[in-house]
């Protein structure tokens, strides 16, 4: 049942993707999969090619996830067809076992939010320019939260890494003559840099020394170099 969950869990993110925010890449995997259900209607493969696809062209399943996925998916087989073992037995996973899939599936996808099946770093620029009104300079912890909510609880390794090296040229590589998004943003990307590095600290800095040609490159702005 877990696995039946999963896989409609995952249409209906493409759905809402497609719906809501107009996705071309939700759009054409949902057409990919209809188009396989019209070739054989009582055929399960379209269900492995749609876990296929939504890893391969989206954010939404990261390597990890993927693999625990393939995982559920060989005891669900094992549990809902007749294989039996040497000793004559049905295979049936511990109480473990499904606790285990179940919240590797809640952690890793049902609760994840469907925006970050696309490419969420432009709306998550977009999203704390437009409010950044909302949260005055000494509210960091509002800040905090809000982005903890919306954003970084569903964020894994990959696009937390994006996300900040991102910031960082933003903040310290453009110059106010490179437009005016850059010069009229630059304090609120800041802040939110600011607060991933107090959140992750240690992952963030291991990749700031991993990188430190990309991190070296920043602006002789004054106020750049005090920060």
């Amino acid at each position: 049942m877990l696995y039946s969950v999963v896989v409609c869990d995952l249409v209906y993110k493409l759905k809402e993707l497609y719906e809501k925010y107009e996705d071309d890449t939700a759009e054409e995997i949902l057409e990919i999969i209809r188009e396989e259900q019209r070739k054989s209607s009582t055929s399960p493969d379209w269900e492995q090619k749609l876990i296929n696809l939504v890893f391969e062209k989206t954010n939404l399943l990261d390597n990890v996830v993927n693999e625990n996925i393939r995982h559920l998916k060989q005891h669900r087989h094992l549990s809902a067809h007749p294989v039996l073992n040497e000793l004559d037995i049905l295979f049936m996973p511990t109480k473990e076992n499904a606790r285990s899939h179940i919240r590797n599936m809640l952690e890793g996808l049902l609760v994840k939010s469907p925006i970050f099946s696309k490419d969420v770093f432009d709306f998550f620029m977009e999203d704390i320019a437009e409010n950044q009104e909302y949260f005055p300079k000494k509210e960091d912890d509002n800040l905090e939260k809000y982005l903890d909510t919306k954003y970084f609880k569903y964020f894994n390794k990959n696009l937390e890494e994006k996300v900040f090296k991102a910031l960082w040229k933003f903040v310290f590589r453009k110059e106010d003559d490179d437009g005016e998004q850059f010069k009229n943003n630059r304090v609120i990307n800041y802040r939110v840099l600011t607060i991933m590095f107090k959140r992750n600290r240690v992952n963030l800095f291991q990749i700031i020394k991993e990188n430190t040609s990309y991190f070296s490159q920043i602006s002789r702005n004054n106020i750049n170099i005090e920060k």
